[in-house]
């Protein structure tokens, strides 16, 4: 299982993946190089600060996986963390392919540095979420949410998928 990426979101350009053969998308995300804190402020975001990019996909599974990724441009070698994952990937010009045996958080990194990284979030489905139709259960589905206020009640259940 997938999600769409929202249209206010952009693809991670570097990447692609499928999983079982099916596509997912790979998501856009910013990230510190370093963190940034004004003197006196508990905010760490500066717009237009300095950042770095990073793709990541998440994915619903169950059992073994197949993971094949594409890569836009040339790389030397990959490694898949964590280490103690155990898994080493199999390269064939910029495609790249692994078995997940198992749902896990992994991350794939190239010729061995830490730049634009794909992270991997690979869970179990749910086994029994809340009804979107129970009137105690405010339920937030896939996808962008915007909130201004959410008045919640004693009782009521405010799920987030």
């Amino acid at each position: 299982m997938t999600w769409a990426l929202p249209v206010t979101e952009r693809p991670f350009p570097l990447y692609t993946l499928k999983v079982n053969g099916v596509s997912i998308p790979v998501w856009t995300a910013r990230v510190r190089d370093t963190v940034l804190k004004p003197k006196g402020s508990l905010w760490t975001h500066m717009v237009g600060g300095p950042c770095e990019w990073c793709g990541f996909a998440r994915f619903d599974v169950v059992g073994e996986a197949e993971i094949v990724i594409e890569v836009a441009e040339d790389f030397e070698q990959v490694e898949i963390l964590p280490r103690s994952a155990g898994i080493v990937p199999t390269v064939k010009g910029r495609t790249i392919h692994f078995q997940m045996t198992t749902p896990r958080f992994l991350t794939l990194c190239l010729d061995g540095r830490d730049a634009q990284p794909l992270h991997l979030f690979a869970r179990k489905p749910e086994n029994a979420p809340p009804s979107e139709a129970d009137p105690n259960v405010i339920y937030f589905g896939p996808g962008e949410h915007f909130v201004d206020t959410l008045r919640v009640r004693s009782g009521q259940t405010v799920y987030l998928h």
